[in-house]
């Protein structure tokens, strides 16, 4: 059994909730690219999220990838305590397209 420490379950919410989409390697030897967490942890926290429909899951090619859901943005922003003014990365709109 793995369990995962509070900051890095707290460094894996945020980096979702910045960027509003996450990939692991399913690879529970190495270590995640960006967060430098292991591979298993990342999974399994995001598993948790999956399995309370917070996420969208797709695996293609031995790797894991997750969608935030508009359930998941408000789940983990009472619980990291955010104001409603932080939107992830995929859910901003690009100003700079109408130019």
């Amino acid at each position: 059994m793995v369990l995962v420490s509070t900051k890095d379950r707290r460094r894996i919410y945020e980096f979702l909730l910045s960027e509003g989409v996450f990939c692991c390697k399913k690879d529970t030897t190495g270590k995640h690219e960006i967060l430098e967490i292991r591979n298993i942890e990342c999974f399994l926290v995001m598993r948790a999220l999956n399995s309370r429909k917070l996420v969208t899951e797709i695996f293609n090619w031995q790797w894991h990838y997750y969608f935030l859901k508009p359930e998941g943005i408000k789940y983990l922003r009472e619980l990291l305590g955010l104001p409603d003014s932080i939107i992830p990365n995929t859910h901003k709109l690009d100003l700079n397209k109408n130019e």
